[in-house]
């Protein structure tokens, strides 16, 4: 029984290919390959929303001296904090910009969004991630 199991459903058992598709044949349409606009890229839109909703908290994007994105944390994050709900809205915030962190390269080497560059003063001591 097992080897008309395995037989049946064995992953590298090679499938007939599928016939030429047609034109129109109800194919949906290919993805950009490219973004426009920040607003095409969902994960880039979640961060933004993210961002937006926990203001208050201090977290900023800025990009980094080598063009990269990153998060600053006014005031920062230590030890003492890892308890808080501040701690877990910042973890959530580096999960956002750890999924969006392709597109946002993609849209700061394009010139599409201009991040400002983070202020020396905040270099200096509040937690930066990324």
């Amino acid at each position: 029984m097992f080897d008309k199991l395995n037989a049946k459903y064995d992953p590298l058992k090679s499938a007939p290919l599928p016939s030429a598709p047609q034109p129109g044949g109800g194919l949906p349409p290919a993805l950009p390959t490219t973004l426009s606009a920040w607003q095409d890229s969902g994960p880039v839109m979640r961060l933004s929303e993210y961002l937006k909703q926990h203001q208050s908290q201090g977290i900023k994007l800025y990009q980094s001296e080598d063009g990269k994105p990153s998060l600053c944390f006014v005031p920062g994050l230590g030890l003492a904090d890892m308890k808080t709900e501040r701690w877990q809205i910042a973890l959530g915030a580096v999960e956002l910009l750890q999924d969006a962190a392709d597109d946002l390269n993609q849209l700061l080497t394009d010139g599409l969004i201009v991040l400002p560059t983070q202020p020396r003063e905040i270099r200096a001591g509040p937690s930066r991630i990324f």
